[in-house]
């Protein structure tokens, strides 16, 4: 009820801003040290403060209990670890002032970007495929059972009745007018039977393609895929129409396709594989921003690896949510935290990102253009 106050309130929600603001730019307070003096339990040292001087081993150090071992086996996936829930946070919420935070030098509070990145990119994975235990091919063979169990049936009847018919149409040959009838109504029978059959299985059929369809039905955001593929491989149709005269065309949706499909399998590594390509014209842009104006190439570098876990941190969310909205939010959390990194105005940053690319594009085109016409010629 408390927060409900504050949505309703503009003047509380102007309040409850400003507190927010002043946290995101409020550097991480490291606990103060202890006063109390211990000793190593690993290498005997007396010492006063947190951790051991000589070892690194933590004062706090007691017997083992089930919270303990747990946070233990939660640590091998980094969940355990402080530092790792406070990267998350901080990444969510003030991505750009922690990155700047952690190139003064403040890295022990924060998890280690490369870490974060593999860690992400498996995560990625998991939330795109899942995990597969087997039971996926126990149910499909049932399917599977279930739907040639109606065409077995049908073709073991249709060969008795074919039996019986062949039997009562040789007496008819002989000449035998009840057997005519009789063959008659058992032709009949059949195809009345074979009928009743046939909807049987294409029912039967029917419904599995429609509990198929169903358990693969895609989110918005695969829509949105699926779309974006289709039309790749569309151009790729046209590109081949040319064959000679459209090299750089087929170069070009090559390429189009490789960065689709890196976006369909990982968006964590698509994610980083951008901001890379368009490193070096950004940094020349933004390498003397307000807020470190003597920026190195390889602390940029640094940025923009945590900049692609800030996009996978809600791609993520977004996938195991199917929420097309947090994915547009994904990319908008990347211009996000280079306006909080940097300290550019929102317009001048704007401008030097489409510059970039415009730059990156240009220089891509020429050399798509100079490599296939070198192969196009070597081959022709």
């Amino acid at each position: 009820m408390k927060y409900l106050e504050y949505l309703k309130s503009k003047e509380k929600r102007a309040i409850w801003m400003r507190a927010f603001h002043i946290w995101q730019r409020r550097p991480y307070e490291v606990a103060p040290l202890k006063q109390e003096s211990h000793v190593c339990s690993s290498c005997k040292t007396e010492y006063t403060g947190n951790y051991c001087p000589r070892c690194g081993q933590a004062a706090g150090v007691g017997r083992f209990s089930f919270k303990k071992a747990l946070m233990l086996f939660l640590d091998v996936w980094a969940i355990g670890n402080r530092s790792m829930l406070r990267s998350l946070r901080d990444l969510m919420f003030r991505p750009g002032f922690m990155i700047r935070d952690y190139l003064r030098g403040m890295q022990s509070a924060y998890f280690p970007p490369f870490k974060m990145f593999f860690l992400l990119a498996a995560f990625s994975l998991i939330a795109k495929y899942g995990i597969d235990l087997g039971l996926s091919d126990n149910k499909n063979s049932g399917s599977n059972k279930q739907t040639t169990a109606a065409p077995a049936d049908t073709l073991k009847s249709d060969s008795s009745r074919v039996e019986k018919a062949t039997a009562i149409l040789t007496d008819v040959l002989k000449g035998d007018s009840a057997s005519d009838q009789q063959a008659t109504a058992v032709l009949t029978d059949s195809l009345k039977s074979d009928s009743a059959n046939a909807k049987q299985a294409t029912a039967v059929l029917t419904d599995s393609l429609k509990g198929d369809s169903a358990r693969a039905k895609p989110t918005t955001a695969d829509d949105f895929l699926k779309k974006t593929i289709e039309v790749t491989d569309k151009l790729q149709e046209l590109s081949k129409k040319g064959n000679k005269e459209a090299p750089l065309v087929k170069g070009f949706v090559i390429f189009i396709m490789v960065l689709v499909k890196l976006w369909d399998s990982n968006p964590t590594i698509f994610a980083l594989f951008t901001l890379m390509l368009f490193s070096l014209p950004l940094y020349l842009f933004i390498r003397r921003s307000p807020y470190i104006p003597d920026m190195r190439y390889s602390e940029f570098t640094v940025a923009l690896v945590y900049t692609s876990n800030v996009y996978s941190i809600y791609s993520i969310i977004g996938s195991l949510l199917g929420s097309f909205i947090i994915q547009l939010i994904a990319v908008l959390m990347v211009f996000v935290t280079l306006k909080q990194f940097s300290g550019i105005s929102k317009k001048r940053l704007l401008g030097y990102i489409t510059l970039s690319v415009l730059i990156v594009t240009i220089v891509l085109v020429a050399l798509f253009t100079l490599t296939i016409y070198i192969l196009y010629w070597s081959v022709a």
